[in-house]
């Protein structure tokens, strides 16, 4: 079995309990760990800290290290994958050159010509790709499908895996499930840092209740898309939404990344995640 690691799960699986405890684990179970050479290590280097605000110098420097020498001087596979990029573009119409897309290219490529073994048939089906975004099974699933490529996993499904061989326990599957979580409250917790210092100092009433309203909406509630209860808000409070980005564009920029990179639905889907772990057979 070959795993192939994107960005987001890669910041995950070390964020979560701030250690690369579980890339070991990967390293014993899979034959080899691979990340794509384009985008993904740049990914990783740019956001990875992001998860840890408040780290000590020494620590940092303990990370960079673990980024690499797991990444850069052992994962990054070097392969020439452009026809399987032209492939995938072709068949997808997929618009980004992003991490996910070269990730998807070369689990391709590796599911065909790359890797250990000389047999084609050594390598249909033996291509994990494990990831923590939302949208590359909307976006690739099919195609990972149609091509008998392999899985596409996310780390909670790397994690439970590592409980039934018994690397680790249940309770360290549920911690992790319970750390991941918390890691995307943090951009939650920002925000509510960020309106109370508003509450603090702003003397307008109207504004002060403008923002409640705010927090009131990224409260988790998932009868309809984040995004479309945020359009329909600020459409219909246009004015007072105008003025207040004006004065406070740190908060609304905060606001605006916290709906895009899909923190809120991550919550739902980890939440939803720790508690199936019940339904979970083990011998």
């Amino acid at each position: 079995m070959f795993a192939i690691i994107d960005a987001c799960a890669f910041i995950n699986l070390i964020g979560a309990c701030d250690d690369d405890k579980y890339l070991d684990f990967l390293e014993y179970e899979f034959k080899k760990i691979f990340v794509a050479k384009d985008k993904v290590a740049d990914e990783i280097q740019d956001n990875m800290f992001k998860n840890f605000l408040n780290l000590e110098s020494s620590r940092r420097e303990e990370i960079e290290e673990i980024i690499y020498q797991r990444v850069r001087a052992k994962y990054i596979c070097w392969e020439d994958t452009k026809d399987c990029q032209d492939f995938l573009s072709q068949i997808t119409q997929y618009p980004k050159r992003n991490g996910e897309f070269f990730s998807v290219a070369l689990s391709l490529y590796l599911s065909r010509v790359g890797g250990e073994g000389k047999e084609l048939c050594e390598k249909l089906f033996a291509v994990h790709l494990v990831t923590d975004d939302l949208g590359i099974s909307n976006d690739f699933g099919e195609f990972f499908r149609i091509n008998q490529i392999g899985n596409i996993l996310d780390t909670i499904d790397i994690v439970t895996f590592l409980y039934l061989r018994e690397r680790i326990t249940k309770g360290d599957l549920e911690n992790y499930c319970i750390s991941l979580k918390s890691l995307y409250s943090r951009a939650l917790a920002e925000l509510e840092a960020q309106l109370e210092k508003i509450r603090q100092h702003e003397k307008d009433v109207k504004l002060i209740s403008f923002f409640s309203e705010i927090m009131n909406i990224l409260q988790y509630d998932n009868t309809e898309p984040l995004d479309q209860k945020w359009k329909d808000f600020t459409r219909e409070n246009s004015s007072i939404h105008r003025r207040a980005k004006q004065k406070y564009s740190n908060f609304f920029n905060l606001v605006e990344d916290y709906i895009t990179d899909g923190s809120l639905n991550q919550i739902a889907r980890i939440e939803e995640r720790r508690k199936q772990i019940v339904h979970i057979w083990k011998l």
